[in-house]
């Protein structure tokens, strides 16, 4: 897989044979060859979405592409299915890995530029990884880690074209994501991207709410909280669905902290999809101001059609994970848990329905607290690809998903801990490294 990578790639930096090409040597160079990583698509977030309870299809026929993930059958080998992102996924890893190995090495730039490229590169192979992992891996558990197989991990800038890699432990997967954090957080320089149109890059900000989420996914639930706090004492604005009626999930919102992912498909904009029925009541309760701001008024649309919806993280869900990181803690910190769930509920209802809610949330105990957050999570970050992840690590439900009626209806179920939670790789993967099978 990744021979074909190195050798199929769209920038000219990265064939294998640079005869007549052009290699990057300044860091003005090592940018651009960043950049077009930064750009490689990554359909997954947009994709596990409709394996989720997120969603309801009501397509037809020429929906076909999309119809085998909404019942867990997409790597069937049917050439109408759209396939995850495999292969644009490690370009972005060889990407980064060239632009690591770099480091010291560029020309014709200060010290904290070329530190700030390779602090992204970091960052981003980070990143990467972790989508692969919630792609095409089960959760992090200490029990199992050491053990249990995940994706292939490469991070040499050259490789052997003639060697098919294994497959690398979950624990040794977590392990470079927490130490390429580490090296991003030693290097970076921008604690923020001011500019609307460069949030696509990473800084301090973002990269604390990578880890932030990293933490969260591994249990480590007081390193997710001060990594939550180190974003929001930089960056914590909230749009005011009271206030103002511009669409909250594109990168111009102010709740904005990194944009990379494209969060919707095409299917997704039109008719093929509308909210399934336990989210629907959940957004048309009293005084939710989310669902206007989430689908169109026929309820079919799960979000509006807007080539700027992309999103990696806001500022909801950092203040999300705190509250929940701190009612996990084996001493709960309710307080902080109720402070910032008040604060969000304030920005997503109404005023009086906000103040009612506030209210409930004061007199609630742990348990009902921790359901809260969680309840909350699920309206708040729908249809961005945090569902997916999110059954994962929350216990693997049961999900029942139809189509049709009569006859012709079809009806699929995930059972609780489907091993189908864990999505197979692509075929043209595995057939280029059947070590994937493993």
């Amino acid at each position: 897989m990744l021979a074909t990578i190195a050798l199929s790639s769209c920038s000219d930096f990265l064939d294998i044979t640079p005869v007549g090409k052009v290699l990057p040597t300044t860091v003005e160079d090592y940018r651009a060859l960043l950049t077009d990583g930064y750009a490689q698509t990554n359909n997954g977030y947009a994709l596990a979405g409709f394996r989720t309870d997120d969603y309801t299809f009501v397509g037809g026929d020429d929906e076909a592409i999309y119809v085998e993930h909404f019942f867990w059958n997409e790597n069937n080998g049917d050439v109408n299915t759209a396939l995850y992102s495999y292969k644009n996924l490690y370009k972005v890893i060889f990407t980064c890995n060239q632009v690591i190995a770099a480091n010291g090495k560029m020309t014709q730039g200060t010290k904290d530029l070329e530190e700030q490229l390779v602090a992204e590169a970091y960052a981003l192979r980070a990143s990467t990884y972790l989508d692969l992992m919630n792609i095409y891996s089960d959760i992090y558990s200490k029990a199992d880690a050491a053990t249990k197989l995940a994706v292939p991990v490469v991070t040499e800038p050259e490789i052997d074209l003639e060697v098919a890699l294994d497959k690398s432990s979950i624990e040794a997967v977590f392990a470079l994501i927490q130490s390429d954090i580490s090296s991003a957080k030693s290097l970076m320089k921008v604690n923020k991207q001011e500019e609307q149109a460069l949030t696509y890059r990473f800084s301090k900000i973002s990269l604390y709410a990578l880890s932030s989420r990293v933490n969260l996914l591994m249990n480590n639930w007081g390193e997710c909280i001060a990594d939550a706090n180190k974003v929001l004492e930089v960056k914590s604005d909230l749009q005011d669905l009271n206030s103002s009626d511009e669409d909250f999930l594109t990168y111009k919102s102010v709740e904005n902290i990194l944009a990379i992912h494209r969060i919707v498909t095409t299917y997704s904009q039109r008719n093929s999809f509308k909210v399934g029925v336990e989210l629907g009541g959940m957004l048309s309760e009293d005084g939710c101001l989310r669902k206007a701001a989430m689908t169109f008024d026929d309820g079919k649309t799960v979000v509006k059609s807007n080539s700027e919806y992309k999103t990696t993280f806001r500022v909801p869900e950092v203040l999300l994970m705190l509250a929940e990181a701190s009612l996990r803690l084996d001493t709960p910190d309710a307080a902080t848990a109720k402070t910032q769930l008040k604060k969000l509920v304030e920005a997503r209802y109404t005023t009086d329905a906000a103040t009612k809610l506030k209210g409930s949330i004061d007199a609630m105990d742990n348990a009902q607290l921790l359901k809260e957050v969680l309840r909350q999570r699920r309206m708040e970050l729908a249809f961005q690809g945090k569902r997916w992840t999110d059954l994962k690590r929350l216990g693997k439900p049961s999900i029942v998903h139809e189509y049709g009626t009569g006859d012709s209806k079809r009806v699929e179920t995930l059972q609780e801990n489907d091993s189908r939670y864990v999505i197979k790789f692509p075929t043209e993967a595995v057939r280029l490294n059947p070590n994937l099978l493993k």
